[in-house]
């Protein structure tokens, strides 16, 4: 099937999506002392720009929900990727194919697992 016969057409009786729908806009004009006010209430509440923090209000934080999950989701791949890689220097370290390594180098690399662990398992526990 074609691009164009998928496409939804006027008369067809077929529901729009919720998007399409959205035909309501919110708007309020401020002065640029409101609007440098309303970005610094923005930035002390955590959100990356204005509009981030207006779309949390108008929509009750559920837009900016997802991103945040899609954040730590990020992340937690990155994090088991650099466990990943934590497990291959432990295993090199435990059967002999690194030169020996200083007390304070062991101690780095103990307490950098697990920090790792600990953050992994909060931000696991996070997502779920």
């Amino acid at each position: 099937m074609k691009e164009a016969e998928k496409m939804a057409k006027a008369g067809d009786k077929k529901p729009r999506s919720e998007r399409r729908r959205a035909a309501k806009i919110v708007q309020k004009r401020v002065t640029e002392a409101q609007h440098a006010a309303f970005a610094q209430r923005a930035a002390a509440a955590g959100y990356e720009t204005p509009k981030d923090y207006l779309e949390a209000f108008v929509l009750g934080n559920v837009a900016i929900r997802r991103r945040e999950r899609r954040d730590q989701l990020k992340l937690f791949a990155e994090l088991s990727k650099q466990g990943s890689n934590l497990n291959q220097i432990a295993r090199a370290i435990n059967t002999g194919r690194v030169a020996q390594l200083s007390q304070p180098d062991m101690e780095v690399f103990e307490t950098t697992q697990a920090l790792h662990g600990a953050l992994i398992k909060r931000l696991g526990k996070a997502l779920s």
